[in-house]
């Protein structure tokens, strides 16, 4: 009986480097901090714990970088990574997309001191406006061509800095996700400053974001496995814990 269980030991270990190998390793950008999506060193988040499940399923190996969105972008169109979280399908036409993964809800917010509406889009042009960075290629296309012709716009890639910046009065307007502002709002050393009333616009649908990948066969093999979460309850559980915990409002 010792000798089966020993034989039976020694071909388990061996079959493990064999499982292991099996794994292909993926290189997949993931932006910088911005809870509730994307933790600090990517270390957990909505979007990170569905697409890291996703993959591990397809039978890949996911290496996950936090990096600023738009040189993830440039390396993601040539191929120095596999892949990239948070994209629209007018991020690059050459890239090809996932099923929806998550949706992001972006809002125009000000303080409300400052006596800002904002009937539509056309009305940021009268103000100082810091956005996500890659928002003028993921809002739609009319801001597209309108963040072109604001006069006062800048993107940021550390999205903490659209929240110091208007608290502090240096931007009038910030155009980010509000389970993100809400996020970095309560993690923000701002005592005095985070009591401000606000106003929140709703100038823009709620976004599906996709992963984008440089290779069609890794698309497929993550779209397969998603659907499968999907089938079988995994993303609805997920998301309701993230929602059960207030950090995720759609």
């Amino acid at each position: 009986m010792r000798k089966m269980l020993r034989l039976l030991r020694a071909v388990l270990l061996a079959l493990l480097p064999v499982h292991t190998a099996l794994a292909a390793p993926l290189t997949v950008a993931v932006g910088l901090a911005k809870p509730p999506y994307v933790e600090a060193e990517a270390k957990g988040g909505l979007e990170v714990e569905l697409v890291e499940t996703a993959l591990r399923r397809a039978g890949m190996e996911p290496r996950l970088l936090p990096m600023p969105p738009a040189r993830a972008l440039a390396d993601l169109a040539v191929g120095r990574i596999d892949a990239m979280t948070s994209l629209g399908p007018q991020a690059d036409s050459a890239l090809f997309y996932s099923q929806p993964v998550v949706q992001y809800v972006n809002k125009a917010i000000t303080l409300a001191r400052q006596d800002i509406t904002l009937r539509g889009l056309p009305d940021l042009a009268r103000y100082r406006v810091a956005a996500f960075q890659n928002a003028s290629r993921l809002l739609g296309r009319e801001f597209e061509g309108l963040a072109r012709q604001l006069p006062q716009y800048t993107e940021y890639a550390d999205q903490a800095t659209q929240l110091r910046l208007l608290y502090r009065g240096r931007v009038d307007v910030v155009l980010l996700d509000i389970n993100i502002f809400r996020a970095l709002r309560a993690q923000e050393k701002l005592p005095d400053e985070v009591a401000q009333p606000l106003r929140v616009f709703d100038l823009f649908p709620p976004l599906p974001r996709h992963v984008g990948f440089y290779r069609v066969t890794d698309r497929d093999a993550f779209d397969r496995a998603f659907s499968g979460m999907v089938r079988d309850g995994t993303v609805r559980q997920i998301l309701q814990r993230y929602r059960q915990q207030g950090r995720y409002d759609f």
